[in-house]
């Protein structure tokens, strides 16, 4: 419909024409959300246990491969997020950095980032 033009179906007010066109227009993308973020966006996540992205999470919280596989290799395979994360934060500490999908996350709608106050 509408030569696959989004903008003529939402011109149209075509609510139809515009869920086929957007949904053949994202069919080739990547729709995986990071496990870290995940986490983050759905707090039962951390508590899930047996969740497969435990470890895809913790790397994007911050930690080493390294690290994370150690700690990992001493945990049931059942554990949780928040299990290993504790695990993680008692034998290592905490990440030195926070993530920049996390700071991007935590950061709240219209909150200029520090250095774009500088840029502009």
């Amino acid at each position: 419909p509408y030569n696959g033009d989004l903008h003529k179906a939402s011109l149209a007010h075509d609510v139809a024409a515009l869920r086929i066109l957007s949904q053949h227009r994202d069919r080739d993308k990547n729709q995986r959300i990071p496990a870290g973020l995940a986490v983050v966006m759905n707090s039962r996540l951390a508590r899930r246990r047996g969740w497969p992205r435990v470890r895809e999470a913790l790397l994007d919280t911050g930690y080493s491969e390294e690290q994370v596989d150690v700690s990992m290799a001493t945990l049931p395979p059942t554990c949780s997020f928040a299990e290993a994360l504790q695990v993680l934060k008692d034998s290592v500490g905490p990440p030195e950095t926070e993530p920049e999908m996390l700071r991007w996350w935590r950061t709240p709608p219209g909150a200029a980032e520090p250095d774009a106050d500088r840029a502009g």
